[in-house]
């Protein structure tokens, strides 16, 4: 995959917010790490990522019916593992602890208190996926070695924010303005379809469903919950999710992510403050390389 990066509305911060993390320095604030991962990846690394995967990961990967998805899979997932792992100086196949949707953490029951600070989620799209990790104001487990994630895990350090992402390839126009108007509310739909431009529709459509699907993700519910999110508008956006059976309303902070050509991302944290998103290409050599800076990547 040729990894492309294109710019999309600026990254979860407003002028508000970029003045209070640059003045107010002693703050914590939270850090969301997001990885591209291109999953067209050659046979020798796609056997070495197979092996990571756990027996329900094995079982998710042989219900896609083409060679081509079952590779993709497992590309993301494998890649995802490794991703995990060196932020939270694990071994790279350590248990997962998934949630009633499939949501994944590791599991810190079994793995220890380090485990414990950090929180995920994995979205994977025809060849391109991300995997998101948040971990409270601190420095990144990776960075401080496990002597230090271990003493976080004892300290007062607020628990990380649940965190969403979604990435997903334009669909046409047509299709588009189909879409959005069985699943949006009729003022979403009408936006969608008003763009007069070549892709106009396909890119406003696939940005709110990115934006409603981060959210929905990050709360750990299924995307019916969110379909009426009043998701439209420039980012970052503040949005409330509904109480759903025995559940309070909740807000959430959604922030649009460069993504691949012909690709639209978002990523949604817990909570309306704002926090640092950091973003990377993963690469099977191990080599880690910062994507493109976006002006506001450091803000939030």
């Amino acid at each position: 995959m040729n990894v492309s990066l294109v710019e999309t509305p600026p990254i979860g911060t407003s002028v508000m917010d970029a003045a209070f993390v640059n003045t107010v320095t002693d703050t914590l604030i939270d850090t969301v790490d997001v990885w591209l991962v291109p999953t067209d990846q050659p046979p020798a690394v796609l056997a070495e990522l197979a092996a990571l995967l756990d027996d329900e990961e094995r079982r998710r990967a042989v219900t896609h019916r083409s060679a081509v998805q079952r590779a993709r899979f497992v590309a993301a997932h494998g890649a995802a593992r490794r991703i995990v792992a060196g932020h939270l100086g694990l071994e790279a196949r350590f248990a997962w602890r998934r949630g009633e949707h499939g949501k994944p953490e590791p599991d810190t029951d079994r793995l220890g208190g380090g485990a414990g600070r950090a929180r995920i989620s994995i979205s994977h799209c025809a060849e391109a996926a991300l995997v998101a990790i948040t971990q409270p104001g601190s420095p990144p487990a990776r960075e401080a070695g496990p002597d230090v994630a271990n003493a976080m895990a004892q300290s007062q350090v607020p628990p990380p924010r649940e965190v969403g992402i979604d990435v997903e390839r334009l669909a046409s126009d047509q299709e588009a303005i189909r879409l959005a108007a069985r699943f949006f509310p009729p003022d979403q739909a009408g936006y969608v379809a008003s763009s007069r431009e070549r892709g106009g529709p396909a890119g406003r459509f696939m940005t709110l469903w990115c934006r409603k699907e981060a959210c929905v993700k990050a709360l750990g519910g299924r995307l019916v919950q969110g379909l009426g999110l009043p998701v439209q508008g420039e980012a970052p956006l503040v949005v409330q999710i509904p109480p759903g059976t025995g559940q309070p309303a909740e807000w959430y902070r959604v922030s649009d992510v460069p993504a691949p050509m012909h690709f639209r991302a978002a990523v949604a944290l817990k909570g309306a403050a704002p926090y640092v998103l950091r973003r990377h290409v993963w690469s099977a050599d191990g080599a880690e390389t910062a994507a493109p800076a976006s002006p506001r990547d450091s803000h939030d």
